[in-house]
């Protein structure tokens, strides 16, 4: 409900200024009225209050003047943000003065606005508030676990996920990835505005590749992530070979010296290979045609840090003493009440066919209990 009343003003002057304050929502008690004399006629409400301009931190007003202006020297725009019960004031002292500059708002929030006329018999009734919605800034903070992945000779992926939300500012527009071959002066520039990745293609072999990436919105560009690179490969890779790529832990305080790489038929561990911090990519060769039915690890649940998962040992005590016992026993828990157990039978020779219906015991026991289980 528009309000009759107002905090205390400054005395009028015919310079331009202004002062802010903050008051609750419910008015305070009135304040005495300066007047000449008697039943001075209180100014009517300021009409036609709008929006002049509007940015993501600042909205100019302007209004016409009260039908009843006698007197009238001075003018106070308040205005809330939405959802929070408190409102802000502004003194407009400039004499005739029309319009006010409302700063440091947020960006992308609604605010109310309405003003009020003064005179010396003090304030009329206030105006029609308006509602009036800040533009979007700028993101404040780079997109988040920004990765490579080198798909060919001549192609490298780029892959992101978005800011912290709440640095967004805004609806995200597009994200701008900037990239540069090492050696070379001058950036290029590529729009992705759907996904969280990008595929460059038409690399050179063998090259050194920089890349960073920074989200959008319609009012431009926010900061980007820091430079990270990988390196084309010579060749590319004929059929009996794969190519892993991988990023940095999450977490900047892990100190990484190094990476081991475990790959093999059946069990991840057969063959191990480290390779250096700063190595994003390793090729693995000479492997088996996949129409051999050779399990190798490639899925990224095989793939995991060898001192989180310990070597699972087979126990071969319910297997018929006429065959071997599988190889390569893998355990991954994959919720917190289950556990995904694999292996590999080597009793059947490879591209061997049979109609043998072949059964699989499986043992297990918990921390608490001595007996074992079977399925």
């Amino acid at each position: 409900m528009p309000s009759s009343l107002a905090p205390p003003l400054p005395p009028p002057t015919t310079n331009s200024s202004s002062t802010s304050s903050s008051l609750p929502v419910t008015p305070s008690p009135p304040s005495s009225p300066v007047a000449p004399g008697l039943g001075a006629p209180l100014p009517s409400a300021p009409r036609l209050l709008s929006p002049l301009l509007v940015s993501s931190h600042l909205v100019r007003l302007g209004w016409k003047a009260p039908t009843q202006q006698e007197g009238v020297h001075t003018y106070a725009v308040f205005y809330s943000q939405e959802g929070i019960p408190r409102e802000r004031w502004v003194n407009v002292t400039e004499a005739g003065g029309l319009e006010v500059s409302v700063s440091n708002l947020k960006p992308e929030q609604s605010y109310t606005f309405r003003v009020l006329a003064y005179n010396q018999a003090g304030a009329g009734p206030s105006s029609s508030p308006i509602r009036v919605t800040t533009q979007p800034d700028l993101p404040s903070a780079p997109p988040q676990n920004v990765s490579l992945e080198v798909v060919l000779s001549r192609s490298i992926k780029v892959c992101w996920q978005p800011p912290p939300p709440s640095s967004l500012n805004g609806l995200i527009t597009a994200y701008k990835i900037r990239y540069r071959r090492n050696g070379r002066r001058g950036d290029q520039e590529a729009l992705e505005p759907n996904n969280y990745w990008y595929l460059f293609t038409g690399l050179e072999k063998g090259t050194q590749y920089s890349f960073q990436v920074a989200a959008m919105t319609v009012n431009g560009t926010g900061p980007p992530s820091e430079w990270i690179s990988a390196e084309t490969p010579e060749t590319d890779l004929d059929g009996d070979s794969i190519i892993m790529s991988w990023t940095p832990p999450i977490n900047p305080s892990i100190l990484v010296r190094g990476y081991i790489i475990g790959y093999g038929v059946g069990s991840p561990y057969a063959e191990t290979v480290r390779v250096d911090s700063k190595q994003r990519y390793y090729a693995i060769e000479n492997l088996e045609p996949l129409d051999t039915l050779d399990v190798v690890g490639v899925d990224d649940e095989l793939f995991h840090p060898f001192d989180k998962y310990p070597t699972p040992v087979t126990d071969s005590s319910f297997l018929p003493p006429t065959h071997d016992p599988p190889r390569g026993v893998q355990a991954v828990a994959v919720s917190p009440d289950a556990v995904r157990v694999s292996w590999a039978d080597n009793a059947v020779g490879r591209n061997a066919k049979t109609a043998e219906v072949r059964f699989y015991s499986v043992k297990w026991k918990t921390s608490y209990s001595s007996s074992g289980k079977y399925k």
